[in-house]
């Protein structure tokens, strides 16, 4: 019973403006740099991208995109994830 319970809970506790990645830019504009996106970040840009793209569970994902890139890690693998959408990484 206490092996049930203690599954309940969430082993480290974090508030939705935790850092939760740091994703590497590649310098475009100037020097390349480390971003921190938070929880509430992530989650965000998910909600915006199946805002603008019509998926659902019948469909599937083929990301290309390595995860430490923005947009393979939110709209490749995140918004996948966060709809219940199967994916393909490559």
């Amino acid at each position: 019973i206490k092996g049930m319970l203690d599954g309940t809970a969430p082993r480290v506790v974090r508030q939705a403006n935790d850092p939760a990645v740091v994703l590497f830019t590649s310098g475009s504009e100037g020097t390349p740099k480390g971003v921190v996106l938070s929880h509430r970040n992530i989650l965000a840009n998910a909600a915006q991208a199946l805002a603008r793209v019509d998926a659902n569970a019948n469909d599937k994902v083929f990301n290309v995109l390595p995860v430490f890139h923005s947009f393979g890690l939110t709209g490749g693998m995140m918004m996948p994830v966060l709809a219940g959408i199967p994916i393909y990484m490559y």
